[in-house]
Order: structure tokens, then sequence, then C-alpha cells
């Protein structure tokens, strides 16, 4: 849909959403008989996540970085997810998540003497 200056608006989630239920009512209207009406909104935001715990956002003209900025994202994205038993078991796994250690293949911790291993196998090979 175009907006007030005849440009598509951004290919996001946030649009596409808010234009499906425009085009939905527009299409009840056509059917009844009744006028349509024009398509105008404008954006509450948005989120760049930076990994890490981070992120960027600019929502309702406030900007936020870092910590709140990725628990905001996190908390407006999981009240979007459908049904309260979904959105309950990713909040128990985001919850898990910030409070446990990261595991050690994230980490690229290797295994303890892997390396004297290593050493000891090229030398029994010369």
């Amino acid at each position: 849909m175009p907006d007030e200056h005849g440009k598509p608006y951004a290919a996001t989630a946030q649009n596409a959403t808010r234009e499906g239920r425009a085009v939905a009512d527009n299409v009840l209207a056509a059917i009844a008989g009744r006028p349509t009406r024009p398509f105008n909104y404008g954006g509450l935001g948005a989120f760049a996540a930076l990994g890490c715990r981070t992120a960027v956002a600019k929502v309702l003209g406030v900007k936020l970085s870092g910590f709140a900025a990725w628990f905001l994202y996190r908390t407006v994205y999981l009240f979007k997810m459908p049904g309260w038993s979904r959105k309950l078991r990713i909040m128990m796994d985001w919850t898990v998540d910030l409070f446990a250690p990261a595991e050690p293949v994230q980490l690229g911790i290797h295994r303890v003497g892997a390396e004297q291993d290593a050493h000891a196998e090229r030398a029994s090979l010369r």
C-alpha cells in the first residue's frame, strides 16, 4: 500500500500487520458498497538486536541502547507471540538463558588436555 506521498511503506512486520487489517476492512467496505479509507500509519519505532544482550531502539521518539533496548526488544516480541502457553514457555526459556552460564560450545572452550594429547600424538608419530 502506498503512503500519502505515493511511496510504499517499508517491508516490515509492523507495517504488514497494520496494512493487512486496513486491506481487510477496505475489502469488506467495498463488498458492502461503503467507501474505502486510505491507509496512513506512522511507525511506533524500530529495534535492532546486536547480540550479546545488546540492542538499539527508537520507540515513540525515544532512543535506547544496550541492555535496556535488548530487554524491551524481547518484551515487545514476546507479547506478539500467539497463545499464552507459548508466551510462558518462551519467557521461562529466556529467563533461564539470562541467568544460566553460556554453553561451552558458544565460548570456544576446548577440552582440557586436548593440546597435550595432540602434542603426544604428534611425538609418537616421529
